[in-house]
């Protein structure tokens, strides 16, 4: 279906036709089957009667019986939030000293994994660029259930700081 057949230029007879079925109250679906008995070459849809009935700005119709809500802001009721109380100066009972472990230097790869070649028995820690040509992966024997071996396992998941602010509600 090309577009010259499927929309409709409205001419003013056509308008005429639809300003006198709005105001006599015809429902948009109605008058989209009359212009369709009147004009087959088009095929006239209910949103295309109502969109030109409100760029003419026709006047908005009610359906008898139900009145139009008035439109309110509505009022949000205010919940009291739970304040939080300012940061405490808790007491130090005892100082505790947090030795951290340095890390080994990066094992070298293996061999040259690449994604075609991993296995679950081998770590999955990408090294290198993957746009470079000597992009590859670990290969070392991974720990228990986890993709990476001990070393990446480490780097990966490091430990949470524990100077973070204590919040007391």
């Amino acid at each position: 279906m090309s577009k010259s057949e499927s929309s409709c230029p409205w001419n003013a007879e056509q308008i005429k036709l639809l300003k006198e079925e709005w105001v006599n109250g015809v429902s948009g679906r109605e008058i989209a089957d009359k212009f369709n008995l009147l004009y087959p070459q088009y095929k006239m849809k209910r949103s295309a009667v109502l969109g030109k009935a409100h760029r003419l700005k026709l006047a908005e119709r009610r359906i008898q019986g139900v009145k139009k809500p008035k439109v309110q802001q509505a009022k949000l009721k205010s919940f009291p939030r739970k304040k939080r109380k300012k940061l405490v100066n808790l007491p130090v009972v005892a100082s505790i000293t947090i030795v951290r472990k340095t890390l080994a230097p990066a094992p070298l790869p293996n061999r040259q994994l690449t994604v075609r070649t991993l296995t679950n028995e081998t770590c999955k820690w990408p090294v290198g660029n993957p746009g470079e040509d000597d992009f590859c992966f670990c290969g070392h024997k991974p720990r228990d259930r986890s993709p990476y071996c001990e070393y990446h396992s480490r780097q990966a998941h490091q430990p949470q700081k524990t100077n973070r602010p204590v919040y007391v509600y």
